[in-house]
């Protein structure tokens, strides 16, 4: 009955009359978001109960057999769901009373796997349900998150696998470039990236096949530093031309991968905006890979931006004092491997993300205003892989740009939401003018974070229309604040 309400707002939010009344729509549409959010832990709590009740019935049979250790780890996992769940008190004071533990025989071992993963499949299909209430409801990224979830309780479910884009790659379930390169009868390697796999062997030794001859690694190496040669990794989303080293190359490319993983989930309406279905598919094609271009050595990167911006010597000489930039004139982004990190990592980060916008909202030479795409870079740039290899973002004031901002707002220096949004690029980007970056990326995780998210649709919605060129997109319309309660409401979420 909830999920049913919740539905129905929407679609009579959806239907409200167009033109003057946009912001009555839009009203409707977050005051649904509202409610289902407001539900979201009730909800996932009643997801979790058939699971806990589950893992509570294992943790008996375990203590029958006296297996101790065993039931000690479920009941860590029952504490970690709900720490308040009525029964682990009892289940705790039944597993200490094991006086003599036993280890269970591998046909035990085989039954425990067995009820853990009858459990773990119960607890994803009820996960499924709710990750399509959260999609009807017009919370796509809710509906995401969950669905990463259900993978983490059941990797071969196969509608989270199918909604999040993933294809059959012989038993495994595997992004569409990875099945097309094991297809082609590739491997692939760490450090190496994908190689035929019958020269696989070899080439994990430290040796590259190439030209019809076998060479050392550092060898190929020297070969693909030239320019002109220079290693060519492919990843599902980009091309990345690199004169570094293989391994240099091969991370590198990763990183790039997973920053867009943590792009298109951080801003997922943005990338469905006219694109929504009514099942949840999760998937984002560009029809061509984005370029990247890596340089080894600071002269090449030099000679690049000579060769490339041969009409403008003053721009020549202004990129020769940058890690790198993405420029929407060619479509491609440049980086030189020379300058060191963090502050490389984070360049990089930071135009390729907005190269995956850019390029995505084919907006051409012409952006959005500054803050827009300048605060959605700044706010993805920090993006770092968790223990799972899973690129996400620190948030509120873990994230670094609000750190910055709060400590610019208790030292008076936050500039005005007004100031920042008149901005134009030169202004923005002046030196002496510092943080404004920093200012913008703050504002954006105030709008993506405040009351637990209600307004990211109606913002990724104004930054969509704003990156396909509507330079008169009101910020105030989308998201139905006015400009004085935006910069009260921005000023307190700096304060917590």
């Amino acid at each position: 009955m909830r999920a049913m309400a919740i539905v129905v707002l929407c679609l009579l939010g959806a239907g409200l009359a167009s033109g003057s009344e946009f912001s009555q729509r839009r009203a409707a549409d977050r005051q649904a978001r509202q409610a289902a959010l407001k539900e979201l832990p009730e909800a996932l709590k009643h997801a979790s109960d058939g699971y806990l009740n589950a893992l509570g019935g294992i943790c008996q049979w375990l203590a029958g057999l006296q297996a101790k250790s065993d039931a000690n780890t479920l009941l860590a996992e029952m504490a970690g769901l709900d720490s308040k769940n009525a029964a682990l008190p009892g289940l705790k004071k039944t597993v200490e009373a094991i006086g003599a533990p036993a280890i269970l025989d591998e046909a035990k071992q085989k039954e425990l796997a067995t009820r853990l993963k009858a459990a773990r499949a119960n607890l994803a299909g009820a996960l499924d349900n709710l990750a399509a209430t959260y999609h009807r409801a017009g919370l796509p990224r809710m509906a995401y998150a969950v669905l990463v979830q259900v993978l983490d309780c059941d990797p071969d479910n196969h509608m989270a696998r199918q909604a999040l884009g993933y294809v059959r790659a012989g038993t495994e379930w595997k992004d569409p470039f990875w099945a097309q390169q094991t297809q082609k009868g590739n491997t692939y390697a760490a450090d190496i990236g994908w190689v035929a796999a019958g020269l696989a062997e070899r080439t994990k030794k430290g040796e590259w096949f190439e030209n019809g001859k076998w060479m050392a690694a550092d060898e190929a190496d020297k070969l693909h530093k030239d320019p002109a040669k220079p290693w060519v990794i492919e990843t599902q989303h980009f091309t990345l031309r690199s004169t570094a080293t293989r391994k240099e190359s091969v991370q590198t490319a990763e990183r790039l991968e997973g920053l867009h993983q943590a792009c298109y989930r951080e801003y997922l309406d943005f990338f469905l905006r006219d694109k929504r279905t009514p099942q949840m598919q999760f998937t984002h094609d560009l029809g061509k890979k984005m370029l990247v271009h890596l340089f080894a050595e600071k002269k090449d990167y030099d000679a690049e931006m000579k060769k490339a911006f041969k009409s403008s010597v003053a721009i020549q000489a202004l990129l020769m004092l940058l890690p790198g930039f993405y420029t929407p004139a060619t479509h491609a982004s440049y980086f030189n491997q020379m300058v060191p990190d963090p502050y490389r990592t984070l360049f990089m980060q930071n135009q390729v993300a907005s190269q995956i916008l850019s390029e995505y909202a084919q907006t051409g030479v012409t952006g959005p205003k500054p803050w827009i795409g300048e605060g959605l870079c700044w706010n993805v740039q920090y993006a770092l892989p968790d223990d799972s290899g899973r690129f996400t973002l620190p948030v509120g004031h873990k994230h670094p740009a609000v750190t910055k901002a709060a400590e610019m707002l208790q030292k008076g220096e936050l500039p005005p939401l007004a100031a920042l949004f008149a901005l134009d690029s030169t202004a923005f980007h002046n030196p002496l003018t510092q943080n404004n970056g920093e200012a913008a990326s703050a504002f954006c995780r105030f709008l993506m974070e405040t009351r637990d998210g209600a307004y990211v649709a109606d913002f990724l919605d104004f930054v969509y229309d704003s990156y396909k060129g509507q330079k008169s997109a009101n910020l105030s319309e989308y998201v139905g604040m006015d400009p004085a309660t935006l910069e009260k409401e921005f000023q307190e979420y700096l304060k917590l």
